[in-house]
């Protein structure tokens, strides 16, 4: 009974056991036939790439082909292209060398009109000089033949005759400015044409003989006075060159009346031609005086920049003690903030440590300026004005590289003129040279003095000045009222006092 009993459970445990092997059997098979499957699914990826591969070979040999294709193609194109627009340039290139032709032979013609251009204007211009001569000969109304003996006098005669001997020719001064040479030549000119059409006049020897000398006579004595006039002696150049011709007609009224009339005829013409020479040559000592001016502005400036200079130096040196004594005090306060405990006191010294940082910071930005105004150009283009001393419409625009610039308005005030300035506009600029030369030269039609260029007064209204100075600087504030305190106060006084 017991062995039939173990006999059974051993049949049954085997069972189980086959059972357990059976169903480890059946996963390893599945796992091999998922195995299986997934080899066989690797396999067909293989094949599936090697086949892309050649896919993909085979169209990139077709990409290549298709773009050898389109590169003949288009090199093909190009090159048709470039031999089309060859033969447009080769037809451009023939039309131009032919415009070339026809150009060169246009400017030959301008050229050579342009000459006899010049050459009828140089005539025009000699014809123009004897009309106003001839004019001016016939504006003159008074007769030679009424003139008696006691309407001259008798030294201007003889002046007249000791000087007819001088026949050196003196060097012009206008002949070494070429703008000035070419008027002078065409003045002479016109006199040489007055003394050849009245010298046809005079038929005998004797006469032609005295109308000779005359001449010489007077061109010595143009020469004379050219050669002692200087800028400020135009206008007794002029009263000596009228005093000769004058001297000269009163020599023919006394003498041959015979020829009077062609006389005055001829001094009357050849008057006007010397008064023209001596306005060209005075106006190269005008010239002169110009350049001298202007060097000496030069000068002036030299020495003002000098010592624009050295006031900004000294400001500069006062800055750097100044912002010595704030970085002591800073020193010290930061000491004795080290030393205390003292909430309040810890504050107050922080306080004033803030304050002096602050008024350091200050002297750093003054610094900064006064290195610009020393090493740059930037300054202050002013407008002022006094009323007392120039009236209602003068102006003086100058310029100053100061940092208080309000300093050269005081000098200004000091030097020489009865009554301050009013100031109606400051500029600051970074360029304050150009920007003055700038107003300069557009308000120099306007200039009093216009020989002198350091003399920047302009005479205009002040509704016109305020108009150009905001072309320049749309924003600066510009005062249009003239104060004149100092004026206004002392004319009250005098009405005051004339009352009394």
């Amino acid at each position: 009974m017991r062995g039939d009993f173990e006999m059974g459970f051993f049949d049954i445990f085997k069972t189980k056991q086959l059972k357990e092997e059976n169903s480890q059997l059946r996963r390893q098979l599945a796992e091999i036939t998922f195995s299986t499957e997934r080899l066989k699914e690797k396999d067909d990826a293989k094949i599936s790439i090697e086949n892309l591969k050649i896919e993909l070979a085979d169209l990139e040999e077709f990409k290549n082909k298709q773009i050898e294709t389109a590169k003949k193609d288009a090199v093909r194109q190009i090159e048709d292209e470039i031999n089309k627009r060859q033969e447009v340039l080769n037809t451009i290139n023939l039309n131009v060398s032919e415009l070339e032709q026809k150009h060169e032979s246009i400017n030959r013609d301008i050229e050579e009109f342009n000459r006899k251009v010049f050459a009828n204007n140089k005539s025009i211009e000699r014809n123009l000089i004897l009309l106003k001569s001839l004019k001016k000969a016939k504006s003159k109304n008074f007769s030679a033949l009424s003139i008696s003996d006691e309407s001259f006098d008798n030294n201007l005669i003889l002046e007249a005759e000791n000087a007819l001997a001088t026949t050196v020719e003196l060097k012009i001064n206008c002949m070494d400015i070429k703008r000035l040479r070419e008027t002078f030549k065409n003045n002479k000119y016109a006199i040489s044409e007055i003394y050849k059409k009245y010298e046809k006049r005079y038929t005998t020897k004797t006469n032609q003989t005295i109308y000779q000398l005359m001449v010489i006579g007077l061109e010595a004595e143009l020469q004379n006075i050219l050669y002692k006039l200087t800028y400020s002696k135009l206008d007794d150049a002029i009263k000596d060159m009228r005093t000769l011709v004058k001297t000269y007609f009163g020599i023919a009224a006394v003498g041959n009346q015979q020829i009077l009339p062609t006389i005055k005829s001829f001094l009357d013409e050849i008057e006007y031609l010397y008064l023209e020479a001596i306005k060209i040559e005075h106006e190269y000592h005008k010239e002169k005086e110009r350049i001298k001016a202007e060097q000496q502005a030069i000068r002036d400036q030299m020495k003002e920049d000098a010592i624009e200079r050295k006031k900004l130096q000294e400001e500069m040196r006062r800055l750097e003690e100044e912002e010595q004594k704030y970085k002591n005090e800073i020193q010290q306060v930061n000491e004795q903030l080290n030393a205390t405990s003292d909430e309040k006191e810890v504050e107050a010294l922080r306080a004033r440590i803030a304050e002096l940082e602050n008024m350091s910071k200050d002297l750093e930005l003054k610094k900064e300026d006064i290195v610009k105004l020393e090493h740059g150009k930037a300054g202050y283009v002013y407008v002022i004005s006094n009323l007392g001393a120039f009236g209602d419409s003068v102006f003086k625009i100058g310029m100053t590289r100061r940092v208080d610039p309000y300093d050269r308005i005081s000098e200004l005030s000091s030097a020489s003129v009865p009554f301050p300035f009013d100031v109606h506009g400051m500029i600051f600029s970074e360029n304050a040279v150009d920007l003055e030369n700038d107003l300069h030269k557009r308000l120099n039609d306007k200039r009093l003095n216009k020989v002198n260029l350091r003399k920047e007064f302009f005479n205009i209204d002040i509704n016109e000045l305020e108009n150009v100075v905001h072309e320049y600087s749309p924003t600066v504030i510009f005062t249009k009222t003239l104060l004149a305190e100092q004026y206004l106060q002392s004319i009250s006084d005098e009405s005051l006092d004339s009352n009394v």
